[in-house]
């Protein structure tokens, strides 16, 4: 069993818990409609915040693609705002305390920093090692190749240039997809 199955495990198992744990302490303490009508004024009032933050962010990242700039941060708290709308929706008290802190600013800049800080979360672009070289390299892909250059002129005479090879090319005169030599 692996890391990532337990901890999915434990999130799986742990958070109704605490979820179940608050609506019951809530509950004895205000009462069982005060508490429903909690959980239902925190997803409407989050729904409308999502929604303010959500469409703010868009814009800035229109903004800063338009300004020629990849904006990362922007996609950053646009994921963070999506997480914190489901949050929201689902009931209970730890969820919506989670989503709230994703809807802050400051706290997602926090998140963002220490994800930089640990290199094994890093986020890579798709097909960032296709691009490479074999040797690991980023650039240009070169494509080592041969070629013949082919000229017909009006007489029908056929004359090919090209690499060194060339000269025992079998496309030369009368090859393969050129028209036959006449004679």
């Amino acid at each position: 069993m692996g890391l990532p199955f337990a901890v999915l495990l434990a999130l799986f198992i742990g958070f109704p818990v605490i979820e179940i744990a608050l609506f019951i302490k809530v509950g004895g303490a205000i009462g069982v409609v005060p508490t429903l009508a909690l959980v239902v004024l925190a997803a409407v009032a989050g729904s409308a915040v999502v929604r303010h933050q959500g469409l703010s962010t868009l814009n800035k990242a229109q903004e800063a693609v338009n300004a020629g700039i990849l904006p990362v941060k922007e996609l950053f708290d646009g994921v963070c705002i999506l997480i914190a709308g489901f949050l929201l929706v689902l009931p209970g008290f730890f969820s919506d305390i989670l989503a709230v802190l994703l809807l802050i600013a400051p706290v997602r800049d926090a998140l963002r920093g220490w994800l930089d800080r640990h290199p094994g979360m890093v986020v890579t672009p798709m097909g960032a090692r296709a691009a490479s070289n074999e040797d690991g390299a980023r650039g240009p892909q070169v494509i080592d190749a041969e070629y013949v250059e082919v000229t017909v002129d009006v007489e029908g005479e056929t004359t090919t240039s090209g690499s060194p090879s060339s000269k025992g090319n079998p496309w030369g005169k009368g090859g393969a997809g050129q028209p036959p030599a006449d004679g």
